[in-house]
């Protein structure tokens, strides 16, 4: 008798700039990885294709169960259509039916953010709560909320899109910035370009780094960062009252250089508390998410 095909789980992680692929068992436990980096504006089927071939490398001699994805911008996860997502350059892409086709199995699309806090819920440092909320801070800014132990997308699945909102910080030119524009990766390093910091080998590590040299140039960058998500967590306190706020991403990578400051800040904006931590997960908070993902719509099916 021949034995049974293993059936496996595929989770994407698709980014502003970059693309990243887990193969999974049943029981959650991530058996390989691919990625790959991908430019500005891409196209909805060459990144259905991308991800195809990096599943491929992956999954020999196994079919694949369910696919759960997590992409930034506005989704509607009930019809896996990308709403618009601004670090893509995407709106009204199908990619929920674009992968199904491709991949020959049901997939789910689900923000970013939102993935990540179902992510940390799940396996990282928001095992323990059920009112939680996840900042994410790397290409874009975004929040995730999770209330009674239920993810929060809003009535038109906008729910935590912070990222447009005012920051209270003004341009060389007066103009009011907004949280992303003050605080993602992309725009601290902008800034910091601006202030007069040489563009070589610029990081946000080595803004942060100079930052806590005391290079005024830095510290400004730095500073305004800090203060812009400060207000976007403080929204969020004030509106929802999480016991837990945690931090991700790519700039969130900083670590204490950027949460000592952060915590400050909130503490002065608001009077409700919530304990603010790192992303246990790291950078697998959505990957995580979307294998969450991949293994609910998969026992649904069973």
């Amino acid at each position: 008798m021949t034995a049974p095909v293993e059936s496996l789980l595929l989770a994407v992680d698709l980014g502003g700039s970059h693309l990243r692929v887990a193969v999974a068992n049943r029981a959650g436990a991530i058996l390989g990885r691919a990625s790959d980096l991908i430019g500005p504006g891409p196209e909805p089927q060459a990144i259905v294709e991308r991800i195809s071939h990096l599943a491929a490398s992956l999954v020999t001699g196994a079919s694949v169960a369910a696919i759960g994805v997590s992409c930034p911008g506005v989704i509607d996860p009930d019809t896996g259509v990308v709403l618009g997502a601004r670090n893509l350059g995407w709106r009204d892409v199908p990619l929920g039916e674009m992968l199904s086709q491709r991949l020959g199995c049901p997939a789910r699309i689900e923000n970013d953010v939102n993935l990540a806090v179902v992510g940390e819920r799940w396996r990282g440092a928001g095992q323990a709560f059920d009112d939680l909320a996840f900042l994410g801070v790397g290409t874009g800014v975004g929040i995730g909320v999770v209330l009674g132990g239920t993810l929060q997308r809003g009535a038109q699945f906008g729910a935590g899109e912070v990222n447009a909102l005012p920051s209270g910080i003004r341009n060389e030119t007066g103009g009011e910035l907004s949280i992303e524009d003050v605080a993602a990766g992309p725009a601290i390093l902008r800034r910091a370009r601006v202030a007069g910091l040489p563009a070589e080998a610029l990081t946000t590590e080595r803004v942060f780094a100079l930052a806590a040299a005391g290079d005024p140039r830095a510290t400004g960058v730095v500073r305004d960062a800090v203060s812009a998500l400060a207000l976007a967590i403080a929204w969020t306190v004030a509106l929802v009252d999480p016991a837990l706020i945690v931090v991700g991403g790519g700039v969130a990578a900083q670590g204490q250089a950027l949460l000592a400051p952060l915590r400050d800040r909130v503490t002065r904006l608001v009077r409700l508390r919530a304990k603010i931590v790192a992303a246990g997960l790291g950078e697998d908070a959505q990957l995580y998410g979307a294998l969450h993902e991949a293994l609910r719509i998969a026992d649904e099916g069973a």
